[in-house]
């Protein structure tokens, strides 16, 4: 311990009487260490740290799954979810959501929309939490039309009520009609959203109806817990047992499966694979700047020659000498690990407002803002300064502790046997340090091609100058039919006098937020055989509709005043449904039933219009279909305003939120972002990737340039007597030149070739983010590669332009 300590005072005395390399160092070190404790922390909280329920290994989504259709995970039937829950003899308890509620909030302050969910009253016993405050859901409130309890989040509880420790037991209003408050959910409790990655589940309500007993109307989503002992595969193969049973018993559900799906992976989502790929270059930036350190440590150690070889001649053993610099490797990484945790906070906060709408969905409820610097990430953070400190000093630990004691005594004398081992050292390092970068480059160049095609891509609208927002008409005042059709159709008349709004409509759904797909049947084939009835995407809007989005009209007509509840039923469908079902021929006229359910009416088809793209950008058109809601005020409302602006959309926000009050002052607008911003959202996570490996590929490159220059650097320094020897025989300033870049050019190319290699195996882990882009794209790969090289020479040519000014009489003399 003694000798230790003796070490750590010997290495802090020789790092502060070197402070320009110790502030190099470390500053380097803190940018690699910082960038992966930043991004450990994100995977810490998406991947690593469990769920905050009981046992939650055990806790399963259920699906249902039709593979001919290509729906791997389809919500379920409540009449399925039954049967499954009295049939099965492997899950302790099945609970059921219906997880895309919102309600109305009013009453203590401005109107609100929170996110809900109406569940069965056991959600919260099979999760294994019971509230903070009050009591959970009591079996006799699970009944359509049972008691108005609901049960808060502690988000907002405390954001809407204070805290208020009394509200349990009180009123509160959800969509104009009273709910008493029985609990209040601990403060770290999230739960799945399963649809929606950018918002939080507020509230619980029971009573969900699970009567419906057609099994072709999927609804719910199912949860359970399996009982101990009872695996994962021991479970869907029962599962696909009374699966089959019950496709036996009503041929109706024939190709319906059912799916096991753990709850952290369906949790996790699509992030898994872009966090992994961002954890790995900032892995690859820390090893680049290990090499960096390695390097300066291995040029530091040229003016420490005579010190080592001393005290080897004064008896010193070669493993107290490597202990010695291993020993100030491990204090220059503390140091840079201290630094770079508080860069990793800082670069926590630079993620979140980089990320869209300040909140990056990483699944399972987890959103950037709750990414924290905990413990694990503490640990993770020492353990990496630790392993970085040993990775970059044994190298130079071992070049260094083994001297020629006579050559490094003599006054004036070189080591020239481990100076050459050392250079091959320093160029090996900058060789891994540009086929690292080369790889980020790589990887980042990717991104930046995808983000362009997926901006070239056609969705088959116009998002410019339009602003959304949703406004959810539920409760008792709207119940009556075609109270809400006269709500809209009175703002949408308000909509028309105000100044900058060009044309305004409604709707219920907005292009590439998603599918909300229904079976549907035509004239010519009213009864296709099962699982082969075509759907479609299924869209209810109003008037001007297709003039706000900029969706042109192909054939026949748009919708007008005249389609109302008394009028025949019409229906406007995209190009691609009308190809398919009536090709080659005039679509106007045909006629189609939705749903199948032949005691719902036919509607003809008055228009087409262009494909839109319903899903992501990257996904294909699909089939579409558009009714007018003034046609069913009874059965589905539009749920967004959509107004096409003469300039910026979000300028006339407030003034639309103002007239959405003067016609019910309890109606809360919520959402409110342009169409372009909801189009940017729908790509986010391409774009957010492609700026953080773009920042870690641009923070590589800056490394390698500065490991190369140090290099060349070192290399002139070594070489001014050979240098002067060359000029003073007739060397020109131009061969001199020649002969620095030239070394430059050789350690850039061959660690291009080596980035080449590793990055033809690794970009392919990239693929699931790519779009229209090859893993492997030649443009891509060439792009960087120039540009890797191009900087190399610049850092080469720095210090080749000093070699050529060097004096030849002070060069001869040089030592």
């Amino acid at each position: 311990m003694g000798t230790l300590i003796q070490d750590v005072r010997y290495g802090l005395r020789t790092l502060v009487k070197n402070p320009g390399f110790t502030a190099v160092a470390v500053i380097t070190l803190a940018l690699g260490i910082g960038a992966n404790t930043a991004v450990f922390s994100v995977v810490n909280a998406v991947l690593l740290t469990p769920l905050p329920y009981k046992d939650a290994g055990r806790l399963v989504v259920v699906w249902e799954q039709n593979p001919e259709r290509g729906w791997n995970r389809n919500i379920v039937s409540a009449a399925n979810f039954v049967d499954w829950r009295k049939q099965n003899h492997v899950f302790t308890q099945m609970a059921a959501i219906d997880p895309q509620r919102t309600f109305n909030l009013t009453g203590g302050g401005e109107p609100e929309e929170v996110w809900g969910e109406q569940v069965t009253t056991n959600l919260f016993s099979l999760l294994g939490v019971r509230p903070v405050l009050g009591r959970d859901f009591l079996p006799e409130e699970d009944k359509p039309g049972g008691p108005r309890v609901v049960i808060l989040s502690y988000g907002v509880w405390q954001r809407r009520y204070g805290g208020d420790a009394s509200l349990v037991g009180k009123q509160i209003s959800l969509n104009n009609d009273s709910y008493t408050v029985v609990g209040i959910m601990p403060a770290d409790f999230y739960f799945p959203p399963f649809w929606r990655e950018l918002i939080r589940v507020e509230l619980w309500v029971p009573g969900l109806d699970l009567s419906n007993p057609v099994r072709t109307d999927h609804a719910e989503v199912a949860l359970a817990r399996l009982k101990p002992g009872v695996s994962p595969t021991q479970a869907q193969a029962e599962m696909d047992t009374i699966a089959r049973g019950i496709q036996q018993q009503y041929p109706e559900d024939k190709g319906w499966r059912v799916g096991l799906v753990a709850l952290r992976e369906q949790s996790v989502g699509d992030t898994r694979p872009a966090l992994l790929v961002l954890f790995g270059a900032v892995g690859f930036v820390l090893l680049i700047a290990c090499a960096n350190v390695a390097n300066l440590m291995l040029e530091r150690a040229t003016t420490r020659e005579k010190e080592v070889a001393i005290r080897t001649a004064l008896g010193a053993k070669r493993t107290r000498l490597i202990r010695q610099f291993l020993t100030e490797s491990l204090m220059l990484a503390v140091l840079g690990g201290a630094l770079g945790l508080l860069l990793a906070a800082w670069s926590v906060q630079i993620l979140v407002a980089l990320s869209p709408k300040g909140a990056l969905g990483l699944g399972g409820g987890v959103i950037l803002e709750d990414v924290t610097i905990s413990g694990r990430v503490l640990a993770f953070t020492l353990a990496a300064a630790v392993a970085t400190g040993i990775a970059f000093g044994v190298a130079p630990a071992l070049a260094v502790s083994k001297p020629d004691v006579n050559q490094s005594l003599k006054e004036g004398g070189r080591s020239s046997g481990d100076g050459s081992r050392r250079n091959r050292l320093r160029s090996a390092l900058v060789v891994w340090e540009f086929a690292l970068a080369l790889v980020l480059l790589a990887g980042a160049g990717l991104m930046i091609k995808t983000l362009v095609r997926l901006g070239q891509v056609d969705l088959g609208f116009n998002p410019q100058n339009v602003l959304t927002m949703r406004i959810a008409l539920l409760g008792s005042r709207y119940k009556e039919p075609g109270a809400q059709a006269e709500f809209f159709k009175q703002l949408l008349e308000r909509m028309k006098s105000l100044p900058g709004v060009r044309w305004a409509s409604v709707s219920r759904g907005l292009p590439v937020e998603g599918w909300n797909g229904m079976g549907f049947v035509t004239e010519e084939n009213p009864s296709p055989p099962p699982n082969e009835e075509p759907d479609a995407n299924y869209l209810v809007i109003g008037p001007d509709y297709f003039r706000v989005m900029g969706i042109p009209l192909l054939v026949g007509r748009l919708f007008t005043d005249q389609d109302t509840h008394e009028s025949a039923r019409v229906v406007i469908v995209n190009e691609k449904l009308a190809r398919k079902q009536w090709p080659g021929q005039d679509p106007i006229g045909r006629r189609l039933r939705m749903d199948g359910n032949n005691n719902s009416p036919w509607l003809t088809v008055v228009g087409v219009v262009g494909n839109v793209k319903t899903q992501l950008p990257y996904t294909e058109f699909l089939s579409e279909l558009y009714v007018p809601y003034t046609q069913y005020p009874w059965l589905l409302s539009p749920r967004h305003l959509i107004v096409r602006t003469v300039s910026n959309p979000t300028g006339v926000a407030t003034t639309i939120a103002h007239e959405v009050k003067a016609l019910d002052k309890d109606q809360p607008v919520s959402d409110i972002r342009s169409l372009d911003q909801l189009v940017a959202g729908a790509v986010a996570q391409q774009r957010f990737a492609m700026v953080l490996l773009g920042a870690f590929a641009s923070l590589a490159l800056v490394l390698a340039a500065v490991g190369i220059y140090g290099v060349m650097a070192y290399s002139v320094t070594q070489r001014t007597h050979e240098i002067g020897l060359r000029m003073a025989l007739g060397a020109q300033p131009g061969d001199v030149l020649s002969l620095v870049v030239g070394r430059g050019l050789i350690l850039t190319l061959v660690g291009v070739g080596a980035g080449l290699a590793g990055a033809l195996a690794l970009t392919r882990f990239l693929s699931s983010l790519l779009y229209e882009v090859r893993p492997t794209d030649f443009g891509t790969f060439a792009a960087v590669s120039l540009l890797l090289i191009g900087v190399a020479m610049l850092a080469s040519y720095i210090p080749a332009r000093r070699a050529t000014r060097v004096d030849p009489m002070v060069a001869l003399r040089y030592e």
